[in-house]
């Protein structure tokens, strides 16, 4: 890979941006109306509404690329839905309605309120960022004080989600064992993650405390305890919150074995053996100790790096396909292990992951004039494992891909 090489990829996805943008002006059939303009993921065929945690990663790539007209239109839309809904659905169609994605929202607010500096527009929306993390506090939260995905489907639902799955299960392998109805719940829990489907939570989402989730609300706490007293607003309740939840964090999702945080089932109160990239949020989003940072960035690194990127988990025997497992890399996995080693210290190993992401990306489009939606870091090629046919992507891809570009960039 150099420099000439990545310069190209990024220079075409600059001029791709326009081709995602959509618009829902009114309800129509199951589309959900946004008030502006939106991007979605894919430039044509899968995925042309507009998607929730998907739309962060993007939104980085706008801004880098000096879109922040796309980037501020993408925030105040599903700043929109949660005021419409009281949350963020995964997607802006009535058929998400049932369940929303790892939260997100605010972080968007973040890198435009960065950008911009706009204090009138920022004290504005904290009133819908508070609503969304009352969602997850009221709708979400497991008996020790951290939360857990979950869904709101009605039985006909999950039942017209297991059919829909049964068709993509037909083509499995006869030695796979293909979920059975009753544990349809779990898997649309797993949507909610945005991690559809995954060997992490060992079947048991829904009563999993979930190491991402938490991390993610962890920093709304933070945040919006700072900036409401910016205002001169009183933001103690999230200063507490956010001091309960550190402490829960720490004592129940790290394990020192595995010099990671992982997800632990609150029935069971039993840890996953399955070690996966969302211990790099907890590293982003300032959970982590300095000691529990260098067990990160060096045992649980070594054991996520492939030949050609991080992968999502640590390889092992699984008895399913899942998409979101080892040997397959995802953008935003890349992207949360890039700003954690950052945030660490640990330099050279977020400029390994983020060079290696590019690296991936730019020998894939060079070969297909494509981007896609996910790789295989194990042998650099489009061989992934899937749960239904990869798509051409531009979204999250191109959005990290951009925001990589702007600090990572190769020598030629």
């Amino acid at each position: 890979m150099t420099s000439s090489v990545v310069a190209r990829v990024n220079e075409s996805i600059g001029g791709l941006w326009d081709s995602t943008i959509r618009e829902a002006p009114r309800d129509e059939g199951t589309l959900i109306a946004l008030p502006h303009p939106y991007t979605v993921p894919c430039p044509q065929g899968r995925f042309q509404e507009m998607y929730y945690w998907d739309t962060y990663y993007t939104n980085e790539g706008l801004i880098t690329h000096g879109r922040l007209d796309l980037a501020w239109q993408n925030t105040q839309n599903l700043l929109a839905l949660v005021e419409r809904f009281g949350f963020a659905p995964n997607g802006n169609r009535t058929f998400y309605l049932n369940r929303s994605q790892p939260p997100h929202l605010l972080l968007m607010v973040e890198s435009l309120y960065t950008a911009t500096g706009d204090d009138a527009w920022l004290k504005g929306v904290l009133p819908t960022l508070e609503r969304e993390y009352a969602f997850w506090m009221t709708r979400r939260l497991g008996p020790n004080g951290l939360n857990h995905y979950g869904h709101d489907a009605t039985e006909a639902e999950l039942r017209q989600l297991f059919t829909h799955l049964s068709v993509r299960w037909q083509d499995w392998p006869p030695e796979l064992q293909r979920p059975a109805e009753s544990e349809t719940g779990e898997l649309l829990a797993e949507c909610e993650s945005g991690w559809d489907f995954t060997p992490r939570f060992a079947g048991h989402c829904a009563t999993s405390e979930a190491v991402d989730l938490n991390a993610l609300l962890y920093h709304y706490e933070v945040t919006l305890a700072r900036w409401l007293e910016r205002f001169s607003f009183d933001g103690a309740v999230y200063h507490e919150a956010a001091v309960k939840r550190l402490k829960a964090m720490r004592e129940r999702l790290w394990s020192q074995e595995a010099g990671a945080f992982l997800d632990r089932n609150f029935v069971t109160d039993a840890l996953s053996p399955v070690l996966s990239a969302a211990t790099f949020y907890p590293l982003w989003l300032g959970v982590a100790t300095p000691n529990q940072a260098q067990a990160i960035a060096t045992r649980a690194l070594a054991r996520l790096s492939a030949a050609h990127g991080l992968l999502t988990c640590a390889p092992g025997e699984r008895k399913r396909r899942y998409q979101w497992d080892a040997p397959n890399l995802w953008p935003p996995l890349a992207y949360a292990a890039v700003r954690g080693l950052e945030r660490a210290g640990y330099l050279k190993k977020a400029t390994m992951v983020a060079q290696t992401y590019l690296g991936i990306v730019s020998a894939n489009f060079e070969s297909s004039g494509r981007l896609w939606e996910k790789y295989n870091a194990e042998t650099g090629l489009l061989d992934v494992t899937d749960e239904y046919a990869m798509p051409v992507m531009l979204g999250w891809t191109a959005g990290v891909f951009a925001w990589l570009v702007a600090r990572y960039s190769p020598s030629s």
